[in-house]
């Protein structure tokens, strides 16, 4: 008779499993510049999940003195490629201006940077995201690029 009084116990906490092994509604992947692929920063986008929305940020930190942050051009252009689950390629410019930081330091400037928001993909399931600073060069002190994707119901 104990045992079984037990079991109520044992089913509450089994069915709390699956809400704790849930996937995560945010997901930021960071690739530092020296790690970039033939000079594109790659991520791997899960959007597997269509019944709901994408919100995608790019995020970033140029460390420089403001003397040179002043010198570098006023739009950094990205080359944003996009590849499906089947193959297809869709592929974009997208300029940032170089004056939209969040946040500053007199020897840094942080970025986060809206790019999609409430992205519903064309096909579901694991998208390849290459992006490609176009100019790149001309801004010194660029530490890497990182994307944050957002899942919204």
């Amino acid at each position: 008779m104990k045992t079984w009084a037990a079991v109520p116990l044992c089913l509450s906490v089994l069915l709390m499993f699956p809400a704790g092994c849930s996937r995560p509604a945010v997901h930021e992947d960071f690739r530092k510049a020296a790690d970039r692929e033939n000079g594109k920063y790659c991520f791997t986008v899960d959007m597997t999940d269509t019944s709901g929305r994408y919100d995608l940020h790019l995020y970033s930190k140029i460390d420089c003195r403001p003397s040179v942050f002043e010198a570098m051009p006023d739009t950094i252009w990205m080359n944003m490629m996009f590849t499906a689950p089947s193959g297809q390629r869709y592929s974009e410019e997208f300029p940032v201006p170089k004056q939209s930081v969040s946040r500053e330091t007199d020897f840094s400037r942080e970025y986060e940077i809206p790019y999609r928001l409430g992205l519903v993909p064309a096909e579901k399931g694991i998208w390849r995201l290459d992006i490609t600073i176009e100019n790149e060069n001309m801004f010194p002190g660029l530490r890497g690029l990182g994307l944050r994707t957002a899942w919204k119901e």
